[in-house]
């Protein structure tokens, strides 16, 4: 069949099984592309299910769900994750004084954390933030020779417009936190207002609130490791 067909067999299917899902949590990783299907359900309210979905874009505001933004985790969480995903390949590994900056590199993320301290046998943290430094995406693959987290950006980016992309891919140059005036200076953008385009990165993630900083915003590390190399494809294209 049709994709288009496809796609209204499996909402049909959806519908179906929320339909019976009493009493039911139902929990969706990655679901931002299944918030089309989830939305009349939730809305109607049809099935006594609770859902629980991770997204790295803003679900539509006429929906009725709680949001809960998800920060980068506290050195001391951050460390504890470390540790425990390098013993399961290092029964032996002792942190030391260097996983700190590694892990602020990492930005704190949970998926970043783990994919690294899976090489715990291959190099020590102070080997690893050098080599992080130099090869940011060798160091995030998974077991299976997949990059999960330069897929979740590329599928953040893929989702936004062309000027919007040409737009971000000017955001290389900041590096530590900026606000609004500094892209309004810096960031060229066709036809919009640099605060609508700041608005819709942060909605889908690419861009994150600084909480030290009131009205202040930062590109994290492995957003900022693609925009460098997005930045140099899209230059080499406009030259042509």
């Amino acid at each position: 069949p049709a994709p288009g067909a496809r796609l209204e067999a499996h909402r049909q299917r959806c519908h179906m099984a929320l339909a019976h899902a009493y009493d039911a949590l139902i929990m969706l990783d990655h679901a931002d592309h299944a918030l089309p299907y989830l939305s009349p359900a939730i809305e109607a309210r049809s099935a006594s299910a609770r859902f629980l979905l991770t997204s790295r874009r803003l679900p539509p505001a006429d929906l009725p769900i709680h949001v809960l933004a998800l920060h980068p985790l506290e050195l001391e969480d951050a460390v504890s994750l470390f540790v425990h995903h390098a013993r399961t390949r290092d029964p032996d590994f002792e942190p030391t004084s260097e996983l700190p900056e590694l892990l602020d590199a990492l930005d704190r993320l949970p998926l970043a954390i783990e994919l690294v301290a899976r090489r715990a046998r291959l190099m020590s943290p102070a080997q690893k933030l050098l080599h992080l430094r130099r090869h940011h995406s060798l160091l995030t693959l998974a077991d299976d020779g997949t990059r999960p987290l330069q897929q979740a950006i590329r599928s953040s980016w893929d989702a936004l417009s062309p000027p919007i992309q040409d737009a971000f891919a000017q955001w290389c140059v900041f590096e530590g936190s900026f606000d609004l005036e500094a892209v309004e200076a810096i960031v060229e953008v066709s036809h919009r207002w640099s605060g609508d385009v700041l608005e819709e990165l942060l909605s889908r993630a690419l861009v994150c609130a600084d909480i030290q900083s009131p009205h202040r915003f930062r590109v994290l590390a492995s957003v900022q490791t693609f925009l460098h190399t997005t930045h140099a494809t899209l230059d080499a294209a406009h030259t042509r």
